[in-house]
C-alpha cells in the first residue's frame, strides 16, 4: 500500500510539474462583434477596428464575430476568428488575404471592455501591421 501511494505521489508530482510549466496565464475569453474601419458613414475611414462590442451572434450578421483573450504572460491580446462562422468571405479576402492585419490608427478600448477582459485601463491596439496565424478554420492575431 505504501509503495502504491508513493508511486502515485511521484507520478502526480512529475506530471503536474509539466502541466504547470506549460500553462499560460490568461484572462477571461469573451465573444465580440467588431466592424472593420472602412466605413466613412461611421467615421471610420481607416483599416483596422472601427467598433468592438461584447457579445453577438455566432453567425456574424451584425459584424465579424471573434473571441478576445488577454495573455498576461506575454502581455498581448489575442483575437481568434472562425473563418466558417465568424467572418464574411469578402472581409476575409480584404483584411486577411496576405496573413497580415493592418491597423491604420490606434484603437483604445472602453473602460467596460477593459473590465470584461481584465486588461489594463485604456488598453490600446497600436497602429501597425500584425501577423495572422492560420490553423485550419481559425485565424489568430496577437496585439
Amino acid at each position: 500500500m505504501k509503495k502504491l501511494l508513493l508511486m502515485l505521489t511521484a507520478c502526480c508530482l512529475i506530471g503536474g510539474g509539466d502541466l504547470l510549466a506549460s500553462a499560460k496565464v490568461a484572462g477571461p475569453k469573451i465573444t465580440i462583434v467588431f466592424e472593420f474601419g472602412t466605413n466613412p458613414s461611421l467615421n471610420c475611414p481607416n483599416s483596422g477596428f472601427c467598433r468592438i462590442k461584447a457579445g453577438g451572434s455566432l453567425r456574424g450578421y451584425d459584424g465579424t464575430v471573434g473571441e478576445l483573450q488577454f495573455n498576461e504572460d506575454e502581455g498581448k491580446l489575442e483575437l481568434t476568428i472562425n473563418t466558417k462562422t465568424g467572418i464574411s468571405a469578402e472581409d476575409l479576402k480584404n483584411y486577411f488575404a496576405k496573413n497580415i492585419f493592418r491597423v491604420d490608427a490606434d484603437y483604445v478600448f472602453s473602460e467596460e471592455m477593459c473590465e470584461l477582459l481584465n486588461i489594463p485601463a485604456d488598453f490600446t491596439i497600436k497602429k501597425g501591421n500584425y501577423s495572422v496565424q492560420r490553423n485550419k478554420e481559425l485565424l489568430t492575431v496577437q496585439f
